[in-house]
């Protein structure tokens, strides 16, 4: 995420697991370790740019960019 930042691409986690929800901790106690296969995905996840109004030429920046950047891993 933070390479992509710095290519202009913003980028965020997609959301954080459900049961870490203030409300659902609050309501039923969950916390973190309850559902780790849950929490490990969440930690994998990124947002990447999406909307009604990204144009063909935005997708393939942010494609080639997401894509510059696994490669360099």
């Amino acid at each position: 995420m933070k390479k992509l930042t710095e290519r202009g691409i913003q980028v965020s986690n997609y959301f954080p697991p459900v049961h870490l929800q203030p409300f659902m901790i609050e309501q039923f106690g969950y916390k973190a370790g309850d559902f780790p296969h849950t929490e490990a995905t969440g930690q994998r996840t990124i947002a990447l740019p999406f909307h009604n109004n990204l144009s063909a030429e935005e997708v393939k920046l942010v494609c080639t960019e997401l894509k510059a950047c696994l490669d360099a891993m």
